[in-house]
């Protein structure tokens, strides 16, 4: 739901490993999703919803 409160809506449709973060902005969220049998960071953003892979070097969970 937007600051002014509201109905709240779907971001974006994903399985979430543990814990996400916001960005101090609140323009975007990240948090560890599956990629194949290891984790993986992903990058959602508020306004539209656009999701992307963040690259890391190997498995990767509990985004801060």
């Amino acid at each position: 739901m937007d600051v002014a409160g509201g109905a709240p809506w779907r971001l974006a449709a994903a399985e979430v490993l543990g814990t996400l973060s916001w960005s101090p902005d609140g323009a975007q969220i990240v948090f560890a999703a599956p990629v194949g049998n290891l984790p993986g960071l992903f990058l959602l953003r508020v306004s539209d919803g656009r999701v992307v892979r963040l690259p890391t070097p190997g498995a990767s969970s509990a985004p801060a």
